[in-house]
């Protein structure tokens, strides 16, 4: 897990800014920086696309496309199963088939550290943005809206 977290972590700094920059427009549009933070943990998604579209181009069922991740979080409980699939992004599940390709036993485990590296980048900056937005009423007046 720990390797996961440490290659994800240049990817998470640009996480990082994009998540304050949405923290303080968000502030603006009137969110707490808990349902900002919230809403960063319920609405994370991103990859289960690419496996969806690969899973149906080489079977051409929807369905199978639905198990397409499921041999790669064969290590894992299930209900870090389900962070798993919650927390994947394009960025973590393309970094975790990589080093899955250098060392076929990893999987779940370094997924899962790139997850905790990502939502917990994510979430510090749309906190940290919407407790700014909030403290900074009146961007608008100044050209940031």
């Amino acid at each position: 897990m720990n390797r996961g977290f440490l290659a994800i972590l240049p990817l998470a700094l640009g996480v990082l800014a994009y998540g304050l920059a949405f923290g303080v427009l968000a502030a603006e549009a009137g969110f707490s920086p808990l349902g900002v933070g919230v809403m960063g943990i319920a609405v994370f998604a991103g990859s289960a696309q690419i496996a969806a579209v690969d899973q149906f181009l080489t079977t051409g069922t929807v369905l199978g496309a639905a198990f397409a991740v499921v041999p790669l979080l064969k290590d894992l409980s299930w209900p870090w199963r389900l962070l798993a699939l919650q927390g994947s992004t394009d960025e973590n599940f393309g970094l975790t088939l990589a080093a899955r390709q250098a060392d076929p036993s990893g999987g779940g485990r370094y997924l899962l550290g790139t997850i905790f590296g990502l939502m917990g980048a994510w979430l510090l900056g749309t906190v940290a943005g919407a407790l700014l937005g909030a403290a900074l009423p009146g961007l608008e007046r100044v050209g940031i809206g």
